[in-house]
């Protein structure tokens, strides 16, 4: 773990997104409006407000950004990896 301090909002999400990595990162904060402008801003696979960046569930998407993985992961991703999709028509 690093801490870097920052002035603005905007500049820590500049510093974030000049990573060649984007797993996960957390924000904590209790303005709602800055919670939504990092979650749309950072680039990368999770963003967790006032959680940790591990923060994370089974059920939910897994993976990152950049150079941070490929694809995701979860039981949704998995079911579609595993399977092989098909496309059936029936003409009566």
């Amino acid at each position: 773990m690093s801490i870097v301090p920052f002035s603005t909002l905007d500049e820590a999400c500049a510093r974030v997104n000049a990573t060649p990595f984007g797993l996960a990162t957390g924000i904590f904060t209790n303005r709602l409006d800055h919670a939504l402008h990092a979650a749309r801003a950072l680039q990368v696979g999770s963003v967790h407000i006032n959680e940790t960046s591990s923060s994370r569930a089974d059920v939910m998407p897994y993976g990152g950004s950049k150079e941070s993985g490929f694809g995701r992961e979860g039981p949704h991703h998995a079911i579609r990896e595993m399977s092989e999709e098909r496309l059936v028509t029936l003409l009566a």
